[in-house]
């Protein structure tokens, strides 16, 4: 991009690392993104179509990410063993 365009928001790492280290983790722009693809991938060219289902489904797999993030979180902070060997 050229330096006065900003380059598109993501749901990268950055923006993933950021939700689960907040002390109120909030998924709504998250959520409403993924219910938008879900409704793009109902409607339009095949194509857009596709991409839409493409796009909801990398959205569904972030959100169960940042849940399972949260809740190991939650886990390590009362104390549970993160993992099967404990560490």
């Amino acid at each position: 991009p050229s330096p006065e365009q900003a380059p598109p928001t993501s749901a990268g790492f950055p923006n993933i690392e950021a939700l689960v280290e907040s002390a109120a983790a909030d998924l709504s722009g998250l959520e409403a993104r993924h219910a938008q693809l879900q409704e793009m991938a109902k409607a339009g060219s095949l194509k857009d179509k596709a991409a839409a289902r493409k796009a909801a489904g990398a959205y569904a797999k972030a959100l169960a990410l940042v849940a399972y993030l949260l809740e190991t979180k939650q886990k390590m902070a009362s104390g549970g063993a993160p993992g099967p060997s404990g560490g």
